[in-house]
């Protein structure tokens, strides 16, 4: 019996080996059979870093694409909604011009209408913004003409070949001050103008400077031109 028993054993022992190896060789789902190796593995990475770029590339672009939309607006406000308006303005014949950044935007624009005796001859409303800049264009300084009068703190820029007036200075501490006319302005809707009589009759010469340094353009440049 022991022979039998044994060579039973060892059948017994076969089958369970057997039954063991086809389990773990066994697929995870019929009909799949796994390709590695060659040219599969090296698409399929691939193919997965690809994605992965073209989905990080999707939001970076999507990032980029706000941003860029963000600049626009902030450059569109910076030129007109919000932050700076650019004002444009010259003399009859283009001889003298000027450019005012009036920062921040206004909602109006004060337009005094000086009630003295040279502006009301010839029609001088004028206006400032302190906060902006002013860069004032000749063409032809021969063809302008500064005229001063009463405490001769302030220069009249006329232009000789047209007659009109866009621009005024002052002199202070060292510093150049300025108005300009906006009757001279190219590129502002009338509305915006807020149009009052101005007077300044009585004032002595100090009273008058500290105003103008209070109220005026306090950052003036002339081109090379003038």
């Amino acid at each position: 019996m022991r022979p039998f028993r044994s060579r039973l054993d060892t059948v017994v022992l076969s089958f369970v080996f057997i039954v063991v190896a086809l389990l773990v060789a066994a697929p995870c789902s019929p009909g799949y059979a796994p390709r590695t190796g060659g040219a599969y593995d090296s698409h399929h990475r691939t193919a997965g870093i690809a994605g992965c770029t073209r989905r990080g590339g999707g939001r970076v672009a999507a990032r980029g694409a706000r941003a860029a939309a963000t600049a626009r607006a902030s450059h569109r406000c910076a030129g007109w909604c919000g932050t700076i308006m650019l004002i444009s303005g010259r003399c009859h014949c283009g001889n003298i011009s000027f450019a005012l950044d009036w920062r921040p935007e206004p909602s109006e624009i004060p337009a005094r209408a000086c009630t003295c005796s040279f502006c009301a001859k010839h029609g001088g409303v004028w206006t400032s913004c302190p906060t902006g800049s002013l860069t004032v264009s000749v063409k032809d300084r021969i063809c302008v003409s500064k005229y001063a009068f009463g405490t001769n703190t302030a220069e009249f820029h006329v232009c000789t070949t047209c007659g009109v007036v866009p621009v005024v200075t002052s002199r202070i501490d060292g510093r150049l001050y300025a108005v300009v006319s906006v009757n001279a302005f190219e590129n502002v809707e009338p509305a915006l103008l807020r149009r009052a009589p101005a007077t300044f009759e009585g004032e002595n010469e100090q009273t008058r400077l500290s105003r103008r340094k209070r109220n005026w353009i306090a950052d003036v440049q002339f081109d090379a031109a003038s």
